[in-house]
């Protein structure tokens, strides 16, 4: 797992962070009442991703986590968790009012460990809230290196993967060979480094991509799965199936929340 990897967990976690808190059911009176629900669907999604991720390799076996839930001064008092403190800092650094939900994605180290820390947290008093949190812990000997003078592939995927969706709307894509070529640079010697920077062939990390933001369509979305399949740049729903199969994602695992 590199730098890279790290940044796209990032927004994966940040992306559904934001989707679990405008889900209509958490911001209603039954979680309210009954806050375990909420710990209850968090611990779901994240047992889905950990799974899931792992078994794209975009999360390395060995990474685990942990589920925070319960009642923490806001000033503080009465723990020495570290996780826990950094979302107190993180919360008192914005304004906050009574029942608010608040969004937390937050990533911090210790000696040994990368922590991505993702959750809700409700507001009951100035001093007081609801915390409901996954701590995913990646150990740092599992974090690799990467040349840096390979470093253009990470650019080109990055253009590239915006270009691709900008040419749908004025049918308009290049081939990644032409694109490749666009840019100056040799398709083989390309597709090599994009090996060792990565660690996968373009296409099955470009496969892979898509599948990750098919996934967060059907857990949070209620769009049909031919809509999702082409809002995620495949053919359609049996191109989209077929890639699922070819990475053992069985969609009957996909929590449904919406």
């Amino acid at each position: 797992m590199n730098i890279y990897i790290m940044s796209l967990l990032d927004s994966i976690i940040q992306q559904n962070i934001i989707a679990v808190s405008r889900l209509e059911s958490v911001r209603s009176m039954e979680y309210f009442a009954n806050p375990e629900l909420l710990s209850q669907q968090l611990s779901v999604v994240s047992d889905f991703y950990l799974s899931f991720l792992q078994q794209l390799k975009f999360i390395p076996i060995g990474a685990y986590k942990l589920h925070h839930n319960g009642h923490y001064n806001l000033k503080g008092k009465k723990t020495d968790n570290k996780t826990i403190l950094q979302v107190i800092q993180k919360i008192n650094e914005t304004e906050f009012h009574s029942n608010d939900i608040i969004p937390i994605q937050l990533r911090y180290s210790d000696k040994y460990n990368l922590h991505f820390v993702a959750g809700i947290v409700r507001i009951e008093t100035k001093k007081s809230a609801a915390f409901h949190l996954v701590d995913l812990f990646l150990p740092k000997r599992l974090i690799t290196s990467v040349p840096q003078n390979i470093s253009y592939v990470r650019d080109i995927l990055n253009s590239y993967t915006k270009d691709m969706k900008d040419s749908k709307r004025t049918n308009s894509r290049k081939s990644i060979v032409e694109y490749v070529t666009s840019k100056g640079y040799y398709y083989n010697r390309f597709l090599k480094d994009f090996k060792a920077y990565f660690g996968d062939t373009f296409y099955s990390f470009i496969l892979k991509k898509r599948i990750i933001e098919a996934v967060g369509d059907m857990i949070f979305t209620a769009k049909s799965l031919k809509v999702i399949a082409f809002e995620n740049g495949f053919e359609g729903y049996k191109t989209m199936h077929k890639a699922f199969k070819r990475y053992e994602v069985p969609r009957s695992k996909i929590p449904k929340l919406v």
